[in-house]
């Protein structure tokens, strides 16, 4: 009545989240260093190499996963907070972690913004798929925005949203391999629109938004918005070696009586 609006969220998402973070941070190999900055490979053979040669990275995936989707956020909640890692991964976590929680607020105002329009009119979409990815491209400008006053970094806006699909992606693939024994695709009635089609739908809307509002800033150029999705793609690369370590435990544990909490199955 109030004309107010209440965004709630599971009460395990931001832990989960900022253990992931360091978990994709550490995901990466160093490439180099120029004076202060330190740069890291997105190449998908070295990340696999990488990977190979720090089994912990997927021990810890291992652990929290099973520790959310098997027992639920009261489990998750047992678990001790993420760790602080060695420099430059812990400053590259807290980036992820912080670009993360800025894009679940943003494509919440994102909803607001985009009550009444479509970023992609005619879209052949269903109506509830069509507001979550225009609210994904207002999402990504906003939590830009957000960053550092009149700072803007476009490429740190679009791993913040990867970062939180990455989240989603993961628990819904193990949610189904502990469920079922096997990777689903998710199911055309939920309200959510399946992951890759979200992240189908980013280049354009996030091209679309940055011509209609910029919060008082100068626009990233065309330039600087193709970068942005170029670099974010490595980010893609992680999550796909990370799941092909992961579903194998998934699989034994399925094997030897494991399910996921109720509330994630009773949920779908």
């Amino acid at each position: 009545e109030s004309g107010g609006y209440l965004v709630t969220f599971d009460s395990g998402l931001f832990k989960f989240a900022d253990h992931l973070s360091g978990i994709l941070a550490l995901s990466l190999p160093l490439d180099g260093q120029k004076k202060s900055w330190f740069t890291f490979s997105t190449d998908r053979d070295a990340i696999r190499r990488h990977l190979d040669s720090n089994p912990a990275v997927v021990a810890h995936l291992q652990t929290i996963v099973r520790a959310y989707v098997v027992g639920g956020a009261p489990a998750l909640t047992a678990v001790p907070d993420a760790p602080r890692l060695r420099e430059p991964f812990d400053q590259m976590a807290r980036n992820l972690y912080r670009g993360m929680l800025l894009f679940v607020l943003a494509h919440e105002y994102g909803h607001i913004l985009t009550i009444d329009q479509s970023l992609s009119p005619g879209s052949k979409l269903p109506v509830q798929w069509d507001r979550e990815v225009s609210a994904d491209g207002w999402g990504v400008l906003l939590s830009m925005v957000a960053q550092d006053g009149a700072t803007r970094n476009a490429t740190a806006a679009i791993w913040g949203m990867k970062v939180f699909l990455v989240c989603y992606e993961l628990l819904e693939r193990s949610v189904s391999t502990l469920a079922t024994g096997t990777e689903i695709s998710r199911r055309h009635a939920q309200s959510h629109p399946p992951t890759e089609l979200r992240l189908q739908y980013l280049p354009n809307h996030f091209r679309v938004v940055t011509t209609r509002f910029t919060g008082g800033l100068v626009p990233p150029s065309p330039e600087e918005v193709e970068s942005a999705i170029r670099e974010s793609k490595g980010l893609d690369a992680i999550t796909e070696l990370l799941w092909e370590r992961l579903k194998p435990n998934l699989v034994t544990l399925h094997t030897l009586g494991v399910r996921p909490d109720p509330v994630w199955t009773s949920a779908q």
